[in-house]
């Protein structure tokens, strides 16, 4: 590749990148050098390992190297850990499209340490340290940044920030640096100050003109200015806009050096409304009567909020009642129950007061519908049909399935004790066969990708085999922002009020931004990756994920039972299989839907010692329902073993006390003492589903347990 860079414009580095079989660039420098010096760009994203940052990135020149460490956001993932800070006026992050909406619902594991001199830092994480730099070199552009994942359906990060970087960099070839930008987006009424500052990379001395266009209906506002500028000379390019209504305008920057255009590109501006109240979601079902809504003030409101207050209300027929917020900040969120309300369609008004003049108000519509066909208690409980059910499920990669792979998957599944399968809908009538075949086992049905434009969802949104519907699987790797995760759900739920959608999200660092938007919560923890065998994790992101909905929403978990012969991920043993599924249930899942049947690279039935553990397990889950429903959002959760390998929780259901403990690691831990909460000093207990009772004393249990062990206690109060 190094010898063939004069034949590209760009190069990028994508995730783990230079990370198998790493290579040391420094032997190819002068080559990568030039390149840039050209003109060229190279971003390097996943910027965490040393074949990134130290072999390829500080291999073409050893000011460029930098390293990396864990961040705080990862290894203690909070809202305030999560926080980024983005530099204010740097282009790379808004010229010609604003990044930070498209970076901020990601997450990092991993910063950037050690960066020398000559960078730009334009993201900084809570830590303090650098997730994204840049900074020129000739004429070209390097960026480094250990942002990961850019790739997905909606490639608005990754196309953004391409976008950008070589718009600088072609600004930098045609004679003009951009130096730095203040151009919010978001105006006040009248005079705006704004501001370009550039600098002249050619050899003459030659005139710029930066001009701002703000059109609204009819009407356009102008501002304009030119500076001249001096070989090399570098300057602050004023503007004064300004903006007579509210509302949303059509602005256009154009940029000039000389009489040569450079840069011509459409800027969306507005001007902020007083008050604007949105509900969370445009759908709200009376299984859970409350309306979240959102409210937002103007900028220029933050030196009044104490003589301020909004009032919300859904208006409809009848009305609901009015409540109160008395603002603290430009942000808010408050519930509103409409429990006392009938089904219908109604408006969220919100009015804002200053003492008791009306200053405005804002009106947005919602739903509000009856009880649907597949809906959930205040225990986050399923109910399909007025009848509790717990999810029993199992992912197949359906996509080139053909009909007779599909429908065997749901023979198989029914046969091996699942009730429910998570499936790819492609052909239309295949797909009605396949969901006749699981009413008819008893299998409930998850079509995969379907959204509010898919003719599936028309179509079989009556089929009383559909459970849920999964609009996207890891909209977190696909790029996908948490708030259009929810607007999706919202267009879904116009065609079908009666199925709940159901959201996987990978990365347990964006748990908390992802959590509010959707119906079914959901993570997937693999953590048998390249020989490692950290399956505590799944208790971990397990527990991140009930922390995240906040007991609020159903969790349905995805434990890992698959590998790869070419990796990362290896195919766990059956008593890794039963603690990780275990591990789940302890830390509160409501269902689990384990991947995979079948996804072409591996195939269950491939493997009939995971197979029959499989078998085993749907059938203790059963066993176990009456537990898992209503009692368990109660459970009382405790560790044993040393550094708490295991975890372990106790259920009470009526005068049964259930204890459930999985050992999480491979060691022999031998006699372990658990302390239960709620047990009696010198009760019984039976060990299901091992045929044999131990006594208790004192409250606690001592018990063996081997590798990966996993013992369920029934204790009769």
């Amino acid at each position: 590749m190094s010898a063939r860079l004069g034949e590209f414009d760009l190069v990028v580095g994508g995730g783990v990148s230079n990370l198998d079989h790493p290579q040391d660039f420094s032997p190819y420098a002068a080559q990568w050098q030039a390149f840039l010096k050209r003109g060229g760009v190279v971003i390097a994203t996943d910027a965490s390992y040393g074949g990134i940052n130290g072999q390829w990135i500080g291999g073409i020149d050893p000011a460029l190297r930098t390293t990396s460490a864990i961040c705080s956001a990862h290894s203690k993932p909070s809202a305030e850990t999560l926080a980024v800070k983005f530099a204010e006026g740097d282009p790379l992050l808004s010229i010609p499209h604003p990044l930070e909406p498209d970076l901020t619902p990601k997450s990092c594991w991993a910063h950037l340490d050690n960066v020398g001199e000559g960078w730009t830092t334009a993201v900084t994480c809570h830590d303090g340290k650098p997730l994204l730099i840049h900074r020129p070199y000739g004429q070209g552009l390097v960026v480094v940044t250990s942002y990961f994942r850019f790739s997905g359906s909606s490639g608005g990060a990754a196309t953004h920030l391409l976008q950008n970087a070589l718009t600088l960099a072609r600004l930098q070839q045609r004679g003009l640096g951009l130096r730095a930008v203040s151009l919010p987006t978001q105006l006040a009424l009248g005079d705006n100050t704004l501001s370009l500052t550039v600098a002249n990379t050619g050899a003459e001395a030659t005139p710029v003109t930066v001009r701002l266009d703000a059109k609204q209906g009819d009407r356009t506002a102008t501002a304009e200015s030119a500076t001249p500028l001096a070989a090399g000379q570098e300057a602050t390019v004023p503007l004064t806009l300004r903006l007579s209504a509210r509302g949303a305008y059509e602005g256009t920057l154009t940029l000039k050096r000389g009489e040569e255009t450079l840069l011509t590109l459409p800027r969306p501006l507005s001007v902020p409304e007083l008050v604007v109240a949105r509900p969370a979601r445009r759908h709200v079902f009376a299984d859970r009567p409350q309306m979240i809504a959102n409210v937002t003030l103007a900028p220029e409101l933050r030196d009044k909020l104490a003589q301020l207050r909004v009032t919300l209300q859904p208006v409809g027929t009848p009305s609901g009642e009015t409540v109160t917020l008395r603002p603290t900040a430009l942000e808010a969120t408050r519930e509103l129950s409409v429990a006392k309300l009938p089904a219908g369609p109604y408006e969220l008004l919100a009015t804002l007061h200053e003492g008791d003049r009306k200053l405005a108000d804002w009106r947005a519509p919602f739903t509000l519908h009856p009880r649907p066909q597949v809906y959930f208690n205040d225990r986050n409980v399923c109910f399909v049909d007025d009848k509790p059910f717990f999810p029993i499920a199992m992912y197949h990669v359906a996509w080139r399935a053909t009909k007779e792979q599909m429908l065997q998957c749901v023979e198989d599944l029914a046969a091996m004790g699942f009730n429910a399968v998570h499936t790819s809908c492609t052909n239309l009538d295949n797909f009605q066969e396949v969901l006749d075949r699981a009413q008819a086992r008893g299998l409930k049905v998850i079509p995969e990708g379907i959204g509010a434009k898919s003719p599936a969802l028309a179509r079989f949104k009556d089929h009383p085999a559909i459970l849920a519907w999964n609009s996207g699987d890891e909209p977190d790797c696909a790029n996908v922002a948490p708030e259009q995760v929810g607007a999706n759900i919202d267009a879904v739920r116009d065609t079908d009020a009666t199925h709940p959608l159901y959201t996987t999200v990978a990365n347990p660092g964006v748990l908390l931004r992802y959590a509010p938007h959707v119906d079914v919560f959901s993570n997937d923890p693999y953590p048998l990756t390249r020989g490692k065998t950290n399956t505590i994790a799944v208790a971990l992101q397990t527990a991140q994920a009930r922390e995240a909905v906040q007991h609020r929403k159903p969790l349905w978990m995805v434990p890992q039972c698959f590998g790869y012969p070419d990796g990362p991920w290896d195919v766990p043993t059956p008593a890794q299989e039963r603690s990780m599924s275990y591990q789940a249930l302890i830390e509160g899942a409501n269902g689990l839907n384990w991947y995979v049947y079948d996804d072409v690279k591996f195939k269950l039935m491939d493997h009939p010692e995971l197979a029959a553990m499989m078998r085993r397990l749907t059938g203790e889950v059963r066993t176990l329902t009456p537990f898992l429903l209503d009692p368990a959002y109660d459970a009382a959760r405790f560790q044993a073993g040393p550094e708490g390998c295991i975890r372990a929780c106790a259920i009470k259901d009526g005068n049964t006390l259930l204890i459930m403990a999985a050992h999480t690691n491979e060691k022999d831990l031998g006699a372990q003492e658990l302390t239960v909460p709620g047990l009696p000093a010198g009760a019984a207990a039976e060990v299901m589903f091992e045929q044999r009772r131990i006594d208790t004393a004192g409250g606690k249990i001592t018990d063996t347990f081997g590798p990966y062990a996993v013992h369920v206690y029934r204790v009769r109060l």
